[in-house]
This record gives C-alpha cells, sequence and structure tokens, in this order.
C-alpha cells in the first residue's frame, strides 16, 4: 500500500513515541501530515494515547482510524462471549531480577468469578524474541498449581489470529504447554465458566467434550475461595 502510494514509511521503536524521540514527529506533524500506523486498535496501549494528547497539546490535529483488536477477534474467533470477559493480563518471561505475579493474581480472581481471561503474551521484535502460547501456559500452570490442581483448565493458544494462516489450539493446560508453534504473534485464552452455547463453538473448533466437563469441574472448585500464594 505504502509503496503503491509513494509514501516514506520509517519503522519506529517504543522511544520513538515517547519524550524526545516523539517531539521529532510532533515538529515533523507541524510541517505535513504524518500517519503513525500500529496493528490493532492503536489507544489500548497507554503509550500510544499519551502520543494522541502530547500532540494534541502541540497544537496538531489528531484523527483517529479503528483498528480491528485481538480483544475483541478472540473472543469472536473462539465463540467465548466477551460480556464474560475479566481484565486481561500480560505473561512475561521470568527472570531472576524480575518475576511479576500481578497477571497471575489477575488471572485467578477472574476465573474464581467464573470470567475468561485474555493473555497478551511478551514481545521484544528487536531482539526478535516472542513468548509462546505454550511457554505461557508452562508459567500459568506452575503457578495455579500452586494453589490448586489446574492440568484440566482449558487453554486457547492462538497463532496469527486472523491472517491465513492462523490456527487455534483446544487443549488442557498441562497439553498445551508441550504443542509449540513457533510461527507468531500468539495469544492465550484461559476460560471462566462455560455456558452451552459456548461449549458448543469449543467442541465444533476441535474441542474434546470430556475436556469441557474437566475444566468445568476445575472452574467450579476453584470458585470455592483460593488465593494465590506470595
Amino acid at each position: 500500500m505504502f509503496k503503491t502510494n509513494k509514501k516514506e514509511v520509517k519503522p519506529l521503536k517504543r522511544e520513538d513515541l515517547e519524550g524526545k524521540g516523539f517531539n521529532k514527529i510532533i515538529e515533523l506533524a507541524k510541517k505535513q501530515k504524518v500517519a503513525i500506523v500500529i496493528p490493532g486498535d492503536p489507544f489500548l496501549a497507554t503509550t500510544h494515547m499519551t502520543a494522541k494528547l502530547d500532540a494534541e497539546d502541540a497544537g496538531i490535529t489528531t484523527f483517529y482510524v479503528p483498528g480491528i483488536s485481538i480483544f475483541v477477534v478472540a473472543f469472536s474467533l473462539t465463540g467465548l462471549q466477551i460480556y464474560k470477559a475479566g481484565p486481561p493480563a500480560t505473561i512475561l518471561e521470568p527472570s531472576p531480577i524480575y518475576n511479576p505475579k500481578s497477571s497471575y493474581s489477575k488471572l485467578i480472581d477472574n476465573l474464581k468469578k467464573g470470567l475468561h481471561t485474555l493473555l497478551l503474551l511478551d514481545i521484544d521484535v528487536e531482539k526478535n524474541r516472542f513468548l509462546s502460547f505454550s511457554r505461557a501456559a508452562e508459567l500459568v500452570l506452575a503457578e495455579l498449581n500452586r494453589v490448586t490442581q489446574a492440568n484440566n483448565l482449558i487453554g486457547i493458544g492462538i497463532r496469527r489470529a486472523n491472517s491465513f494462516d492462523q490456527k487455534i489450539y483446544i487443549e488442557s493446560l498441562a497439553r498445551l504447554k508441550d504443542l509449540h508453534d513457533r510461527r507468531f504473534p500468539q495469544v492465550l485464552v484461559i476460560p471462566g465458566k462455560i455456558d452451552p452455547i459456548e461449549a458448543k463453538a469449543l467442541i465444533n473448533l476441535g474441542a474434546n467434550q470430556k475436556l469441557v466437563e474437566s475444566h468445568a469441574r476445575t472452574i467450579e472448585r476453584i470458585g470455592r475461595k483460593i488465593h494465590l500464594k506470595s
């Protein structure tokens, strides 16, 4: 598209949208039209909203073109009802100096309420490092199993959503952690309480009836008030 319209394209890094880096874009926008093109829906990210507000403070008129967000796509693809979704969370690859637990606490809270959880997976495009849904399932399962037996919880791994080569894996977390797919980006969805229509949608996508039933029993048990250990 850009080549056809003979537009100059410059890949941006995070620092280009913050501080001094973004000041350069603001100065350019004072002289000509500038488009910042972002996958998904841009204003679901705090950084992008801050950039918009900074531009407007500098007297630049902004125009928003909505994108299709993974927050919507993930639920549309799986048949899970978005009105039953709890707050999303991001799973990071832990390190010896940084291993936050807030995402797991949020997941536990959603599960206790029977709500579905969309788990975004850490990426570093510059280093070509992407967290897979299988690794995320492994990390999630390790944390959940500290407080309850969670092997039979359903995990839905989605690869390259809305692409021609998209694929959806619906397995128990115990099995999903061993299903390695190296095409990215990916997300992980962990359902809460599944109603009959959602169950049929998952089964039509390849889920096993017994898996759905085991998941329901696990959710019921989780709902009996468990707490993530510190």
